[in-house]
């Protein structure tokens, strides 16, 4: 059975966010299975998802009660350290009402997750979430949701909204209001379906800013598969002296036109109304032109219609069968107008240009020839155009869309494009700032890290204090915690937020700071004015760049992680390479002495150290933070110990296996090893290409993903190539559908971790791994320990004799630091521990039928 991909979808959707649980088959497709294939009976004792007993149900989401997790203690609503010491019921009990969650990146494909945490939600509460790019978004709604539930609101901070403010984007408070931004951008409502027209509000969101909007449309052209329009939109795309050049060009070649008709004959010959005198000339020319770009565009909408394909084998019955169920082979009707109106199109444009041509009202030679030379030469100025757009693309950010663009009217290049008609007010940050704030029911202000950790009652603080400071050491003490993913490219690394609290007056501390005028262009800003005013440092710093050549920059510091709005970390991870623009930031270098190749100080004429900067002081280094999925676009490892109390939910994204097309939710078993699905690169080298930057920068989360006690709670939502991604003008339809396969995703998983024996088996899985990890630890140490006992045995005194021995000081005579331990009981405690870890030898007792693949147990550098 295949998750609908119809109008229907909506349907479902306005179901779903109602007040009212329903049946599971709701998210499915209506029928049976065709052609008499069918599931089998579940054998006594064993139950399908959709089986009864007991009855299953979805929905409900736009009613608080459905989240009010009823069977759980009080302390469910507390941060996790609450329990230390409560009675073993209780705290079973809160361990059973736990989860964590993980979400994939994929720009658009975020609208897979909210009816899927809304559904998980239902059944757990959220401790720990984190994701990438888009699921950086659904992760920060989603911690923000579970402090405004966790607040116990009264029921009228959950009053149905008004048309106008339903219209508008604003949502309700809790996991209600993740369930309502759903239903925005699926232009559903509780009482209608929104309207007839698709207002594609999600490509509304992605709003460009002056500079950018003329090279938007070309994207937009692009989205929206419009080929004329595109081909316009790409000779606009670029500064004036281009479209100057363009003009001349363009003068140019309708003289070539009138030139070479007047000296080439034409067949058949050309005989038109008024002559080729005078203005005639320069008319016909025009038409000449004109007919010869249409027909070569009508050429190329066309071709791809007459290539022979080569045959293929036919599939099996059962494949054929069941693609008449499949999402990944069901189109929309609305969709097949594309199919049918272009062809349509181009040619009834082929078939005027034949007409005019036998009339003899069009000189083809001329308009060929004239046309060509025209072409070749436009394509050189937009080639260097473009060449010169790439070669200081770093002067607009390295991309198109800042994120806080002000609404505009819409241009004609940007009609003819295929944009929307502009009925949303809000760029997509103000408008997930402002849904953050809804959910998370702040009464003022923007929502910041210290709501996540302490609730709405958090206030920013000037000064941190050691309850604050103990929050940021310790997750454990956070209400929820939410952890997101960027990436450094200037330092080519992974940044997790929110940062590691650092001593202001620490000279060492890695501490970030930004420039206003990178966040705040009035035309092009980064964030809302609110954002920007709660991260404004009051005693911003100017000081000199580590290029000579660069005028000083005052900076402000991030504010410290208990103060940073979240929908900053939230910008840095769904940066999109491309599309969004990368966020600018900068770190203070100290001065550095200069050194040959040895090591050694170089001195001055005046035997005085070098050092850079000269005088000695800081210097501003600018760094490129940009999309987190570029090194973790799935980041599942985030909350994972070697012996979980709870489960970590992972909400993966996928395409559709040749021999599973109507299979839109994959929950693998975790003896479905061999079963993870593989890409099908084909025969061209786009897809070849692709998927090595895919790999280069996924395999880590892949390998992760398949491992035991991993791949049986992370659930595969499939798609297809024109569903989420970068497809911002997906209809409604569409994001219904992909909606309802996050509700079927979310609802596998909660039924499946909702089994006491399923949990039973999943923490049985672990701890087989744990103790083979373990017992690797063991013999690895026990092998090397010995030559660790002089150490051991030295104690103070091997300090203190290395201290003075050890030759190679760093220059500038400064000591190298031996990391003393701070208290004396420091010795007998380490050899306590690794008497303790190597005792003994169980053979291959521990890891003989240990669950495979092995895990490796080693150091890795944090995030």
């Amino acid at each position: 059975m295949a998750v609908r991909s119809s109008g229907e979808a909506r349907q479902a959707l306005q179901r779903l966010t109602g007040s009212e649980r329903v049946p599971y088959p709701m998210l499915l497709r209506d029928g049976d299975l065709p052609g008499g294939l069918a599931v089998p009976e579940q054998a006594e004792g064993r139950q399908w998802l959709w089986s009864e007993p007991p009855e299953g149900t979805v929905g409900g989401y736009g009613n608080p009660e459905t989240y009010a997790l009823s069977g759980a203690p009080p302390q469910v609503w507390e941060p996790p350290h609450t329990v230390d010491g409560a009675d073993e019921e209780t705290c079973r009990s809160y361990m059973r009402h736990s989860v964590d969650l993980t979400m994939r990146g994929g720009t658009t494909s975020g609208v897979v997750y909210p009816l899927a945490v809304c559904e998980v939600a239902s059944r757990f509460r959220v401790r720990n979430v984190g994701g990438a790019s888009a699921g950086a978004i659904a992760a920060a709604v989603t911690a923000a949701a579970e402090v405004g539930r966790s607040s116990q609101l009264p029921a009228g901070r959950y009053a149905p909204l008004s048309e106008e403010e339903r219209r508008a984007g604003h949502v309700r408070p809790g996991f209600v209001g993740m369930s309502d931004t759903i239903a925005w951008l699926a232009e559903v409502s509780p009482d209608d379906l929104g309207g007839e027209r698709d207002a594609y509000r999600l490509a509304q969101l992605f709003r460009p800013g002056p500079r950018d909007r003329r090279l938007y449309a070309l994207v937009t052209a692009f989205m929206r598969k419009q080929v004329w329009a595109g081909a316009l939109a790409l000779l606009l795309a670029f500064g004036k002296w281009s479209k100057l050049m363009l003009a001349v060009l363009a003068a140019a070649g309708l003289y070539l036109a009138v030139w070479v008709g007047a000296r080439l004959p034409s067949w058949p010959a050309v005989d038109r109304p008024g002559g080729d005198h005078g203005g005639w000339r320069y008319a016909w020319a025009a038409l000449d032109l004109y007919l010869f770009f249409a027909s070569v565009g009508a050429l190329l909408v066309l071709v791809p219609l007459l290539v022979s394909r080569s045959p293929k084998p036919s599939p099996p019955r059962w494949l054929t069968l069941l693609t008449s169920v499949s999402s990944r082979h069901h189109t929309e009707k609305r969709l097949l107008s594309y199919s049918f109106w272009r062809p349509l199109t181009a040619a009834a444009v082929l078939a005027v240009t034949a007409v005019l041509s036998w009339l003899g009202w069009w000189d083809w030679v001329a308009g060929a020839l004239a046309g060509a030379a025209l072409s070749l030469a436009m394509g050189a100025v937009v080639a260097a155009s473009t060449w010169r757009y790439v070669a200081t693309v770093g002067r607009r950010g390295f991309g198109l869309l800042a994120g806080a663009a002000p609404p505009t009217s819409r241009r004609p290049s940007e009609f003819l494009a295929g944009a929307a008609r502009p009925t949303v007010s809000r760029a997509v940050i103000p408008w997930l700032s402002d849904c953050l704030n809804e959910v998370a029911a702040l009464d003022k202000g923007v929502l910041r890290f210290g709501h996540l950790w302490k609730g709405r009652s958090f206030e920013p603080l000037d000064q941190a204090t050691p309850e604050i400071l103990r929050l940021a050491r310790e997750p454990e003490r956070r209400l929820v915690n939410l952890e997101l993913i960027t990436t450094d490219l200037s330092r080519q690394r992974p940044y997790r937020f929110p940062l590691t609290a650092v001593d202001p007056d620490d000279p060492d501390a890695d501490a970030l700071y930004f420039r206003m005028e990178d966040l705040a262009d009035c035309d092009d800003a980064v964030f809302p004015p609110d954002v920007i005013e709660a991260m404004r440092d009051p005693n911003p710093l100017t000081v000199h760049q580590t290029d000579h050549n660069a005028d000083p920059v005052t900076l402000h510091r991030l504010p410290d992680p208990w103060n940073l709005p979240v929908i900053f970390a939230v910008r840095l991870s769904l940066a999109l390479p491309g599309l969004f623009k990368a966020i600018r930031l900068y770190r203070l270098v100290p001065a550095t002495e200069i050194g040959d190749e040895f090591g050694r100080g170089i001195l001055d004429h005046a035997k005085n150290r070098l050092m850079w900067p000269e005088d000695g002081k800081r210097r501003a280094q600018e760094l490129w933070f940009s999309d987190g999925g570029i090194t973790s676009n799935f980041p599942v490892h985030l909350f994972d110990s070697p012996l979980p109390r709870w489960p970590t939910f992972g909400l993966n994204l996928g395409q559709h296996p040749y021999q599973f097309p109507h299979q839109d939710v994959w929950l693998p078993q975790d003896w479905e090893q061999t079963v993870v699905p593989a890409t099908d690169l084909g025969a061209g080298a786009t897809r070849f290409v692709g998927s090595i930057l895919d790999t280069a920068r996924s395999w880590r989360d892949s390998m992760q993903t398949s491992m035991p006690g991993y791949r049986g709670r992370v659930a595969w939502v499939r798609q297809r190539v024109d569903e989420g991604g970068t497809n911002l003008y997906m209809p409604r339809e569409i994001i219904a559908s992909m909606a309802l396969r996050g509700a079927l995703a979310g609802a596998r998983l909660t039924r499946r971790f909702g089994h006491q024996t399923q949990w039973d088996r999943h923490r049985w899985l672990r701890l087989r791994s744990t103790l083979d990890n373990l017992d690797g630890l063991r013999g690895a140490v026990r092998e090397s320990v010995p030559y660790y006992a002089d150490i051991l045995a030295g104690r103070d005194e091997f300090l203190r004799r290395a201290g003075v021995d050890y030759p190679y000081d760093p220059p500038g005579g400064v000591e190298a630091g031996w990391f003393e331990p701070g208290d004396a009981t420091f010795w007998p405690a380490a050899g306590e521990l690794l008497d303790n870890l190597t005792k003994g030898d169980a053979g291959e007792i521990l890891t003989l039928g240990t669950p495979r693949p092995q895990p490796d147990l080693r150091q890795v550098p944090p995030e």
